[in-house]
């Protein structure tokens, strides 16, 4: 289970304390039930970096799965799909999880089992397909609430969450005005 970075606060991340109040980034690693230690050979670019493609990834990794299925006759296993989406087919296997609780896919047992689209490509929405992945906000509040004595402070977080609350529906509108199919007839006209 991870957590994401926030990167002017302190916070944890899959067994890693982030600490960047001083703006000296350090990071410390957990053992066992011992403190957090300094962490060799992890930098925070990279830690932060990996935390945002994995949070920000998986409607992609959804989008191009869905694309494959339904360029796909019958059904393709989380192997083949992974192949095709260069990932590891247990990636593959939770994004398609998702899919299957929210009714875009289905799988098949056997030997000629893997996934398939339980409705057409005109039937689903790239909103479907995002909520059905990205189960976090869009942009999230510092993990520790403000200091309540600066006038900042107490103001900030009720119009960050307009703007945040905004840019979201933004998104979404755009989201549900696109199909799965919109996205192959894109795919078509690609000159690779």
């Amino acid at each position: 289970m991870s957590q994401h970075f926030h990167p002017l606060s302190q916070t944890r991340f899959d067994g890693y304390s982030f600490d960047s109040q001083s703006f000296g980034c350090q990071i410390y690693e957990q053992k066992g039930n011992t403190p957090f230690l300094p962490c060799q050979g992890l930098t925070f670019p990279l830690l932060y970096l990996q935390s945002l493609h994995m949070s920000n990834s998986r409607f992609a990794i959804a989008l191009h799965t869905l694309a494959l299925l339904a360029c796909s006759d019958g059904t393709k296993s989380s192997t083949a799909i992974a192949a095709s989406v260069n990932t590891n087919p247990v990636t593959i296997r939770k994004v398609l999880g998702s899919l299957n609780c929210a009714g875009l896919t289905e799988t098949v047992m056997g030997s000629d089992g893997g996934a398939r689209l339980t409705r057409t490509p005109s039937e689903i929405s790239l909103l479907d397909i995002y909520r059905a992945t990205e189960q976090r906000p869009l942009f999230e509040h510092h993990p520790k609430p403000p200091n309540q004595d600066c006038d900042c402070g107490r103001k900030i977080t009720p119009v960050l969450s307009c703007v945040f609350h905004d840019a979201e529906d933004a998104l979404c509108d755009v989201l549900a005005t696109k199909t799965l199919a919109d996205v192959l007839l894109e795919m078509e006209v690609v000159a690779v």
